[in-house]
């Protein structure tokens, strides 16, 4: 994305294609809307999850029929995912990303990236099996993420491009 800030504890992102892999500002602005499309659906997925599983372990002790295990296993709700407060922000004709500061660092990540892919952790097994349940839920294909020398030299043509079509 583009320009970023830190003020008070706020991530501030100006939805821009500086970087020349959006294929222009319009749809690096799309892509902000999405990005808050996705953190709606995770939180949507964790919610539905917990709603479920509360209402298991109710019929079950209403029936009597309480087996703690069977209701306890290992489900979505088992793992703590914390997400960032986020908002995206339209004014005169700019787009803005703020979400609240998440403090990661090399022991607090436990899934994802923090330096644009270069590095992708996915290293406790439970949190996979969780993020494998969730991706089920929004019907998410599994699929290669992170940087690769192929997707290097895509980014770098795409920039060549961007910069030529400029020049015209």
């Amino acid at each position: 994305g583009g320009e970023k800030y830190i003020k008070d504890g706020i991530f501030f992102k100006f939805a821009t294609d500086v970087h020349g892999i959006y294929g222009g500002d319009e749809f690096s602005m799309k892509a902000a809307s999405h990005e808050l499309r996705g953190l709606q659906a995770y939180i949507n997925c964790m919610a539905v999850a917990s709603s479920a599983k509360m209402k298991a372990a109710a019929a079950a002790a209403a029936a009597d029929d309480y087996d703690y295990e069977k209701v306890s296993s290992s489900t979505i709700m088992d793992v703590p995912i914390n997400f960032p407060l986020m908002v995206v922000l339209d004014y005169k004709g700019y787009r803005m990303v703020a979400m609240s500061l998440l403090h990661i660092g090399p022991s607090s990540l436990r899934y994802g990236s923090q330096d644009g892919g270069k590095t992708v952790h996915k290293d406790d097994p439970s949190l996979n099996a969780v993020m494998k349940e969730l991706a089920k839920v929004m019907n998410i294909k599994p699929h290669r993420v992170g940087v690769t020398p192929n997707t290097q030299n895509q980014q770098q043509q795409q920039q060549m491009q961007n910069q030529q079509q400029k020049q015209r």
